[in-house]
């Protein structure tokens, strides 16, 4: 799960409301909602086509080039060498490691790690697709819609939706790597039979009652 924050101000949670109202003002009312975030392991795989890149969020601030001393260039060339040299054996490598703990793994540890079902085109790889690793977002229950709003600090954008009846269930494990911070993997299963897991942190009252507004899988 990712762990990355955002580069600009987040905004209050009561600015967060308002600007998800004001998103779906006319076509649906907020019932409840939460940030989510990408999961790490998904995101290296979203095809760059569907990757949004929304304009609520400010770009990020540019990065003062390093004045790289002479001896570095020499050494840059030969690690450079080394990688592509040594690039595919670590790629089999993984590959043949990766079959082999697939062997050794029961079915429903195999149901666990896998992320997304059903491709992208699907419900939930378009849930996951849309999901930024980074940003502030929300899931929103709506009275009619399950949707995903982008929140920039001044402004917000509608990311994605589907009616709330193409939701079929959801499962959600949570634990706490620290203490008092409260992490939570959400899998949601459509209609169309895809699946796909979201991440959430600092769980507090608006995650329990967006759950409460889910049906269970």
């Amino acid at each position: 799960m990712s762990t990355r924050k955002p580069h600009y101000p987040v905004p209050s949670e009561e600015r967060t409301q308002a600007m998800v109202e004001g998103v779906l003002r006319g076509s649906d009312r907020v019932v409840a909602l939460h940030p989510v975030q990408q999961i790490d392991a998904l995101g290296r795989t979203v095809p760059k086509r569907l990757r949004p890149q929304p304009a609520v969020f400010p770009p990020k601030p540019p990065v003062e080039p390093r004045r790289i001393p002479w001896w570095e260039y020499p050494l840059v060339a030969v690690l450079s060498v080394y990688h592509y040299v040594t690039l595919p054996f670590y790629w089999i490598g993984d590959k043949i490691a990766d079959g082999i703990f697939w062997l050794f793994r029961t079915p429903k540890r195999r149901y666990k790690l896998k992320h997304l079902k059903g491709g992208w085109n699907s419900h939930a790889g378009g849930l996951v697709s849309k999901t930024r690793p980074a940003d502030h977002q929300a899931l929103v229950v709506g009275d009619r819609l399950l949707a995903l709003v982008h929140v920039g600090p001044e402004a917000a954008e509608l990311a994605w939706s589907v009616p709330r009846e193409q939701l079929t269930g959801v499962e959600y494990e949570t634990w706490a790597r620290k203490p008092g911070v409260p992490r939570s993997v959400v899998r949601f299963h459509f209609a169309d039979a895809s699946w796909g897991d979201i991440s959430a942190n600092g769980l507090g009252p608006g995650w329990q009652q967006l759950l409460e507004h889910l049906p269970k899988h």
